[in-house]
This record gives structure tokens, sequence and C-alpha cells, in this order.
């Protein structure tokens, strides 16, 4: 849909900026001209022009002469912006067909709102209803509501504002000042300190959706939906209800903790007696035996020792020693033996 056109004459360029920036903020399209002469070539050219903001005391020529002149052939609305306040004055541009007389300095809210409300009554008004959607957050700026993931969150008016903005300048960084000068006014003295206030309480009321602003450092804020942003804050909320349930008590981590440590005890105790227990329990076996079957040997020569009494020695003797099998060599050296 075609924007709203608006031509904004005055020739203080600081004015101007002032005026265009409010406008804008309000989805309109804005002309501007430093001067009289400039401000009728413009309106002359352009087509569809829905209303004329027009200061009084330009040079070359004045807001009067201005408004004389389109009102020979135009009927679009005019509002005069002067730092005159006499009453005369005024009745002088009602008399030329002037549609709202605004003195200097005035509030821009007030001066968009007036602008807002001719243009109602001349049938040029804005369409209602106007809905900004980006991952998952719709503003109904009619409604004033905002709603995330379809259910409806509670938002300050200044929370309200400083979401839409960030919405409507999506992936633009934004400095602190810009911020200030859209959200809270050009008239606004107060520390910038509060934009950070209210972002860090804007990202906790729109939970996961929180990610979306992102700190520049040094500079402001950026509002930045991620391409498939639902699927990864789904995946970032799964992933923290896993550390929530398995890491997020003490006593959990106590469990995990003890299970870990007997774990590792269990394994260490197992690497130690295979690697060097159970080698040097099997030695020692054969030692004692070795050493034990000489003694018996050394008897049953001696005559000590008869072979019925030998072999009962020996087989308690390997009884003792849990072995099952033994071969010995003609040397009396063990060559295998076998350990239950």
């Amino acid at each position: 849909m075609e924007k709203i056109k608006i031509l904004v004459v005055d020739d203080e360029s600081r004015m101007r900026k002032l005026v265009r920036d409010f406008l804008v903020r309000e989805d309109y399209e804005v002309l501007e001209a430093g001067d009289g002469e400039a401000a009728l070539d413009i309106f002359y050219q352009e087509k569809n022009i829905a209303l004329i903001i027009l200061d009084v005391m330009m040079p070359k020529m004045n807001g009067w002469e201005v408004c004389r002149e389109i009102r020979e052939t135009s009927k679009v609305p005019i509002i005069m912006l002067t730092a005159k306040g006499d009453e005369e004055d005024e009745l002088t541009g009602f008399e030329l067909g002037v549609d709202e007389y605004i003195s200097k300095p005035f509030s821009p809210k007030i001066l968009v709102a007036r602008v807002g409300a001719i243009l109602r009554r001349s049938g040029k008004a804005p369409e209602e209803g106007k809905l900004l959607s980006i991952g998952g957050i719709v503003i109904d700026q009619t409604a004033h509501t905002v709603t995330v993931d379809g259910r409806q969150i509670e938002l300050s008016f200044k929370e309200f504002e400083l979401l839409t903005y960030f919405m409507e300048n999506e992936g633009i960084a934004l400095s602190r000042e810009k911020i200030l000068n859209h959200v809270w006014n050009y008239d606004y003295f107060g520390d910038a300190r509060t934009i950070d206030t209210h972002v860090k309480k804007l990202r906790a009321k729109i939970g996961e959706k929180g990610d979306y602003i992102k700190t520049i450092w040094g500079m402001g804020y950026k509002f930045e939906a991620e391409e498939n942003g639902s699927d990864k804050v789904m995946m970032k909320s799964r992933k923290k209800e896993f550390k929530r349930k398995y890491f997020g008590s003490l006593t959990h981590q106590l469990i995990l903790i003890s299970i870990c440590l007997v774990t590792g005890t269990l394994l260490l105790c197992w690497f130690i007696n295979t690697v060097f227990l159970e080698p040097y329990y099997v030695i020692n076996k054969q030692n004692t035996l070795l050493s034990g079957f000489e003694t018996i040997d050394e008897a049953s020569e001696a005559g000590t020792l008869d072979d019925s009494s030998f072999d009962v020695t020996f087989d308690n003797l390997c009884a003792n020693g849990n072995i099952t099998v033994m071969i010995i060599s003609s040397d009396r050296t063990i060559v295998r033996s076998s350990v239950k």
C-alpha cells in the first residue's frame, strides 16, 4: 500500500529532521523543503500530497504567501508552524484556509496527533490494525498487544514502544542515542542507562525470544531473529530442561559425583589386580610349592619319607597351594601350573 505523503516546509534543517523522524515512525512518507519557493515546486511536481506542515518565517517566500498560492488550486490540509503566538497571526492563518495552527516550541507527539486527526477528518487516515510479526513475536499496534508463540504478555508502555522500534528496524544496529530519540523523544534528558534497564526487563518478559535482542558492545542493540529461530529456541529450551533435570539440583550433582568415584575406584582396583597382583600371586605360589617339593624330595632321598608318604605330602602341598596340575622338569623347575 502506498504511504501517505506529507510535505514539511521549514528553513531550519534541525526542525525538519525532528518533524520528519516522528512522522516516519508513524509510517508516513515525508518530503522536505527549506523555503517557500522549493515547497511550491515540490507541491506541483509530486502527486497525492495529503498534508503540508508549513513554517511562517522563511526566506524567498514566507508561509502566508505559500498558503495563499496553494489555496488557489488545492484544499490540501495545512498546518502552520511559527514562533509567533500572536492572536492576529492565527486569525490571518485561518482566513487563508489553514487547518491547524501550532506555535513553537511544540511537542512532536502533539503535532503527530494533530496530523492524524486532520487526516481522519479529510478521509485520508492510514488503515488501522497494523501488525508486526517476526520470529514468533506478534505486535498488534492498534490493540496495543504483544503475543509470543501465541501467548499474550504484559508490557509497559515504554517496553511496548521499545520492542516495536526494535522489530521495525530488524537487523539494524541501533545506537543508544537513536533509541532515546525515537522511544523517549528528543526532549528526554535522562541517563541513557535507562535503555539497558528496559531491555533487561523486556528480554525477561519475552523469554527465549529475548535472545533476538543482541547487545552491540560500545554502541547499543540490534534485533535479529535468526533463520529457523523457532527450532533453535526450542533446542535451547530442551537443553536447558535437560540441564535442569539432571544437573540442576545439588542432590543430583552429588549422586553423579558419587557414581563416578565408585566406578573409577572399581576400575582402578581391577587394573591393579590384573596387571600387578595376579602375576605376583602366581609366582609366589610357584616359589612356595617349589621350595616345599625340594624339602619333601630331599627327605624322600634320605630315607626319612617313603613313597606313599611322599605322594600324600605332595598332594597336600598342591591342594594347599590351590594347584590342580603341576609339571616338573628333571631339574625340578616348574614348567607349567594351573591356578584355580
